[in-house]
């Protein structure tokens, strides 16, 4: 049954509920999961990747005693 007192049932809205905010463009959701999946994947690079980093890389002389 339809409610005539529901916005969205009147003519012309287009089922639209006035004062509605409109949702994310689908393009700011792909790029948003994109850049989510880039920072996962470099954070793992880091931690698994381990390596000869550290703040004691680059010291000269200091590991060779």
């Amino acid at each position: 049954m339809v409610d005539p007192r529901d916005p969205r049932t009147e003519p012309g809205t287009g089922g639209a509920v006035p004062g509605a905010r409109p949702g994310l463009p689908r393009w700011v959701k792909v790029s948003g999961i994109a850049v989510g999946i880039l920072v996962l994947a470099l954070v793992a690079i880091l931690l698994i990747g381990g390596g000869n980093h550290g703040p004691m890389r680059h010291a000269v002389g200091i590991t060779d005693v």
